[in-house]
């Protein structure tokens, strides 16, 4: 019929550990590129990115996570189409499409 998705909760009693309250977690360089997908590729391995430009102005955008950090030589993203990217520091730089999607594969 239709997909179900559902939702999940913890709580936790005791002192407060060493990690940050709060993170930064995908940035894009430019206003109006919306982040329309990031997390588990449903079509099978690594991390689906997906941006989309909705200012209609083509142009360079960067795209930085900590999760790109684990992308290396071995490790690397990839257009869906299968068009290599290289993932420097954390950061992809690409060329964006007016009004256009970009999706990569982030392997791991």
């Amino acid at each position: 019929m239709g997909s179900s998705s559902s939702a999940l909760a913890a709580t936790a009693d005791g002192p407060a550990g060493k990690f940050a309250k709060t993170q930064t977690g995908l940035t894009v360089s430019r206003p109006g590129v919306l982040v329309t997908a990031f997390g588990q590729n449903p079509d099978g391995a690594g991390t689906l990115l997906r941006v989309w430009d909705q200012t209609g102005e083509a142009g360079k955008l960067v795209v930085t996570s900590r999760r790109l950090h684990h992308c290396d030589a071995g490790q690397f993203a990839r257009r869906k189409n299968g068009e290599p990217v290289n993932v420097r520091r954390g950061k992809i730089v690409l060329d964006l499409k007016a009004y256009a999607p970009a999706s990569f594969i982030l392997k791991q």
